[in-house]
């Protein structure tokens, strides 16, 4: 266990080092208002991972918690769900991409790189899930580090390349696909060598959709309301402004992976407290979680409006306006881990759908204030109307969290006969 623990603190450290350079080396050959496409179109791709699972992979956790460990049979559900919702689903989100948007490809282009991120994404967080479920912590964090890694090594290979190519984005946008699918592969021949399960998908039963399609609405309202923004701004203020802002955003959402791993991290603990009603423990323990995440991100706060004033953004080569915006945006860390940790709560306390529908209502306020703050302020305004709708999220969040609890039932201190 300490080895699992330890070797997921190694993944997380290596998944934010990657996400960075990948960061840095785009910013070096992709222009603002390309990044703001390519953040669009992975915000929507996003969500749409989510959809085509239909929440079958959380499922893997329900058949740990009796013993069972993880089912042959759900394995090759959840494959054979993903491979027949992801087309249809890629179709219908990469055409309504390029009405949306000036794209810098083809539609064929679009539409084969939209297919293959939410394929293989799916596939990659299906086989972390199914690794997870089954105690083995360091595998769950290392699988999902693999598309942060080929994101890296695609864009360094281009930096290398042809930086200053007038074709060096669509090349880009090639090698990203060719390192989804080596990352994908891999993720699978994993599971099947430690797992020991074979894939042989087969489309989903009546029973498994009926129980997972909670999770699958929880899961892509989560996502609605980090990813869904880049495009919604990029609509609001054109493609260049919504490259500055993606970028702002997507480093300190990095700042926020600790917060995620100690989320992922409780869920087993929480859910076992659920199930031996434990009320006392989950309330501390929840407490505790959230007062540490937010003292954390008061901590990121003061260290990135520190660095962010005594440093030029041409040493590290972001984009000017993202490195301004960077003080208002670190207010995210703190607020992206309380949600992280209240969205887990509610997972264990069996709720997916209250944390849904709170989700979906902070969807709407992010819609709202990002309009009237961009009306009225500009950018400056649509990073403020993020924050803001991020910490009501949470708000709202943990008073659900918290009368779910008071709901609970007492643990029993006695065992009765009859």
């Amino acid at each position: 266990m300490a080895i699992d623990v330890f070797a997921s603190g190694v993944w997380m450290g290596i998944r934010l080092i990657a996400l960075a350079g990948w960061l840095l080396a785009l910013a070096r050959f992709a222009p603002a208002d390309d990044f703001g496409w390519l953040a669009a179109v992975l915000g929507v791709c996003a969500v749409c991972t989510l959809l085509c699972c239909l929440g079958i992979p959380y499922l893997y956790f329900a058949d740990a918690q009796v013993g069972a460990g993880v089912r042959h049979g759900r394995w090759n559900e959840s494959l054979g769900c993903i491979l027949a919702s992801s087309p249809p689903i890629a179709l219908v989100s990469s055409l309504a991409l390029f009405l949306l948007f000036d794209a810098p490809v083809p539609y064929g282009v679009l539409l084969c790189f939209v297919l293959v991120e939410v394929a293989c994404a799916a596939l990659i967080q299906s086989s972390a899930l199914c690794m997870h479920a089954d105690g083995r912590l360091g595998a769950a964090a290392a699988l999902p580090a693999l598309p942060g890694i080929g994101r890296l090594v695609a864009a360094a290979a281009i930096l290398y390349v042809e930086p200053t190519g007038p074709r060096a984005f669509e090349h880009y946008l090639l090698a990203h696909l060719v390192v989804n699918v080596l990352g994908c592969l891999f993720s699978m021949g994993w599971v099947v060598k430690v797992g020991g399960l074979l894939p042989a998908p087969r489309l989903p039963s009546r029973g498994t959709l009926a129980a997972g399609w909670r999770y699958g609405a929880m899961g892509g309202a989560a996502l609605a309301c980090s990813e869904l923004d880049k495009p919604y701004a990029g609509r609001l203020a054109g493609l260049e402004a919504a490259g500055h802002y993606s970028m702002a955003y997507r480093i300190c959402a990095a700042l926020s992976v600790p917060a995620t791993a100690l989320s992922a991290s409780m869920l087993p603990r929480w859910a076992r407290a659920v199930a031996e009603h434990d009320a006392p423990y989950l309330r501390r323990s929840f407490a505790c979680c959230l007062g540490g995440v937010m003292l954390a991100g008061i901590v990121v706060w003061l260290g990135v409006n520190g660095v962010t004033r005594a440093l030029d953004p041409a040493i590290l080569g972001i984009y000017p306006r993202s490195w301004t915006m960077l003080g208002t945006l670190s207010l995210l860390v703190g607020a992206l881990g309380m949600h992280q940790v209240a969205g887990t709560a509610l997972l264990a306390l069996g709720r997916p759908l209250a944390r849904s529908a709170v989700d979906v209502l902070g969807l709407g306020v992010l819609a709202v204030s990002m309009f009237l703050g961009n009306s009225r302020y500009g950018l400056d305004g649509i990073a403020w109307a993020s924050v803001v709708s991020e910490y009501v999220v949470v708000l709202v969040m943990s008073l659900v969290v918290v009368g779910a609890m008071t709901r609970m039932k007492p643990k029993s201190r006695w065992k009765t006969d009859g």
